[in-house]
């Protein structure tokens, strides 16, 4: 039962408050409880006292992300950017963020960035898409659907994509979402890559940001 698990981790934490894979668990339980903000608070701790692993760094980052805590996000954001700044995960997130706020051309500038490390990450290239229909850039959006489809070619987002952009009244989407918004389950799928980990292997705990709402 996670909350028993909780309050026995909390207990042992008590004991131990600088012992990271304790607040490691205790952020991937909460997280999974879909209690962000408690989930959050273990994160920095952990990246506190962790200030020179990346995958730390991004996994705070990408939480305060999903509470909309934009401070937060930018100081975590910021550590794993200096420490790494051609880190695809981060550039990334980073490009979440811009596609967020709706800056549309500082997000696809980012997720081009990110893209060489992952060629072939389907999120990216939706969300490069969207960010080129709302940039005005018809062929390159439509490239983006197309190059989706020829990595997963059941992929139906791309292609109702590719159907909306033959209506230019009609915006192309991440997800169900209208109105180039990506859903929230897209969102969720970043809990999948900060929950469960372990700190004691930080390639273990890659924190990949998937584009967000």
């Amino acid at each position: 039962e996670p909350q028993r698990a909780i309050a026995l981790l909390e207990n042992m934490l008590s004991q131990q408050p600088s012992e990271v894979a304790l607040l490691t668990a205790l952020g991937n339980l909460y997280f999974s409880e879909g209690q962000l903000e408690e989930a959050l608070e273990y994160f920095r701790r952990n990246s506190d006292l962790q200030p020179n692993e990346v995958a730390v760094q991004l996994q705070a980052a990408t939480t305060a992300l999903l509470v909309k805590d934009y401070e937060t996000f930018e100081i975590y954001m910021e550590r794993a950017l200096e420490l790494e700044p051609e880190n695809s995960h981060g550039l990334k997130l980073l490009a979440t963020a811009n596609f967020r706020a709706k800056q549309y051309k500082e997000a696809a500038d980012l997720y081009r960035q990110a893209l060489p490390g992952l060629p072939e990450d389907i999120e990216i290239i939706l969300a490069l898409g969207v960010c080129f229909h709302n940039l005005n850039d018809k062929d390159t959006s439509e490239g983006c659907f197309k190059r989706v489809l020829e990595i997963d070619p059941n992929n139906t987002v791309a292609a109702e994509n590719l159907k909306a952009l033959a209506n230019t009244t009609t915006q192309p989407e991440m997800s169900t979402q209208p109105n180039g918004h990506i859903s929230a389950d897209v969102l969720d799928n970043l809990c999948s890559h900060v929950q469960n980990k372990t700190t004691n292997d930080p390639a273990n705990l890659p924190a990949t940001a998937l584009v967000g709402n």
